[in-house]
């Protein structure tokens, strides 16, 4: 997917994928979300969350989008669904209380 976002261009197929959390049932393929880095250092989230419908040779998902994000908000998704990645990445937003 790609997408325009206040003059950058976000595309899970040129960007980094750090981190996955799937969640799957009967009527959906593969429904989440995916955690992402550009090449230029930007996170971004790609969530889907509609079922897949063939549409000529390819399935398209119904309902997909793209949440840019950093700081805190992104590092707390990571801790709570990719924990293995969230030091590399967001460790030094964390701080000792």
């Amino acid at each position: 997917m790609k997408v325009i976002i206040e003059g950058k261009l976000y595309d899970t197929e040129k960007a980094t994928l750090l981190a996955k959390h799937l969640d799957r049932d009967k009527k959906t393929l593969d429904i989440g979300t995916r955690l992402f880095k550009t090449k230029q250092g930007y996170y971004f989230l790609h969530s889907v969350a509609g079922k897949f419908v063939r549409r000529g040779n390819r399935f398209v998902v119904l309902n997909e989008q793209i949440f840019p994000n950093e700081g805190k908000e992104l590092s707390e998704w990571c801790r709570a669904h990719a924990p293995e990645v969230a030091d590399q990445h967001f460790g030094g937003l964390i701080q000792d209380a």
